[in-house]
């Protein structure tokens, strides 16, 4: 017993010192570099502003591939902050939206929820919308 007691007591400087190898080894400066050349941004400046246009107006702004077309089928107050959306058998338009993101990014948790629009006469507009399940924390995608 005394044996196997000095022992693991040999070995165990080696296996701090592994550890503290392994750390080292991994760390992102280590193994990949540096960053070079990084820019400061300030969003405030550096990035375009463009003023803000009715829903329907808004179409009008997109440049369209000859043969596609661009309708609108929902906006707000129907859908606020959508991430994701999916469509069922049915035709059903299901929105995943996040309305903290990224305006709360430091509270917690960030609470979303996923939305179910309906087209009723089916001219592609989607008239009603129903919260589907509310309260979800950070929901991120819809299957």
């Amino acid at each position: 017993m005394k044996r196997l007691v000095l022992g693991l007591l040999a070995l165990s400087p080696s296996l701090f010192a592994q550890s503290d190898d392994i750390k080292t080894k991994t760390t992102y400066a280590k193994a990949y570099g540096a960053t070079q050349n990084a820019v400061a941004v300030d969003p405030g400046k550096d990035l375009p502003r463009y003023p803000a246009v009715e829903p329907q107006d808004a179409i009008g702004t997109w440049q369209v591939k000859k043969g596609f077309k661009l309708q609108l089928a929902a906006h707000e107050p129907q859908v606020r902050d959508p991430i994701a959306i999916c469509f069922d058998e049915r035709g059903r338009m299901f929105v995943c939206e996040m309305h903290d993101y990224s305006e709360m990014r430091d509270v917690t948790p960030h609470m979303g929820r996923i939305s179910m629009l309906q087209d009723k006469d089916g001219d592609g507009y989607y008239e009603t919308s129903q919260i589907f399940v509310d309260d979800l924390p950070w929901p991120t995608g819809l299957v």
